[in-house]
């Protein structure tokens, strides 16, 4: 069901995600800043132009997405692991050229400069392939540069399988269903499990 949420239509339920549901499982705290169609470059378009209105970089750290003004207090909670699942909007700028991928590389290891100064003791995991993983060789190669200049391996990357839409069902704007979430968060526990020693 849809309900309203500061004057937005709302059509999603964020106890069925799969962060939430992981966080769940682990007795965890959870804190998630998302938005749709976010990307870490481009967010998503139908142009040849990028679309840089809103990219996830300027809105990190922030506890409003319409007041850059309202920061987050990373002092006052630090999490054991951070997840990271963006590059799905960016695809659809990139398209596998390879100039754009390139532009996008640079970006996105310029956001886990940016993720792991904000959350210095955190696990990374940089996720993407639920909605297509096209982008995720860049971005392992970014993962690898970034440890290789840092010297910092507390972080991965992980592929989530592609959704089948078909016999799950799916969400608002043909996201990810919770019945694909479910999935998602059963393929990414024992992960983490394995990664943090949380068994």
């Amino acid at each position: 069901n849809g309900g309203k949420f500061g004057g937005y239509l709302i059509f999603e339920n964020g106890g069925k995600t799969y962060a939430a549901l992981i966080a769940k499982h682990f007795k965890a705290d959870l804190s998630v800043f998302s938005q749709s169609g976010i990307g870490v470059y481009s967010s998503y378009t139908e142009s040849s132009s990028p679309n840089q209105t809103v990219l996830m970089p300027n809105l990190y750290g922030k506890t409003d997405p319409t007041n850059t003004q309202a920061d987050w207090d990373f002092s006052q909670w630090q999490p054991d692991v951070v997840v990271i699942n963006l590059g799905t909007n960016d695809n659809t700028w990139t398209k596998g050229i390879d100039e754009r991928v390139n532009s996008f590389g640079g970006a996105y290891y310029d956001f886990i400069v940016q993720v792991r100064k904000a959350n210095p003791n955190a696990y990374i995991i940089c996720s993407l392939g639920v909605m297509g993983s096209k982008l995720l060789p860049e971005i392992k190669e970014q993962v690898s540069q970034y440890s290789a200049d840092t010297g910092d391996y507390r972080i991965t990357t992980f592929e989530f399988d592609y959704r089948d839409g078909t016999a799950d069902g799916f969400g608002a704007d043909y996201h990810p269903s919770a019945k694909t979430h479910q999935k998602m968060a059963d393929k990414m526990i024992p992960f983490i499990e394995e990664l943090m020693g949380w068994y």
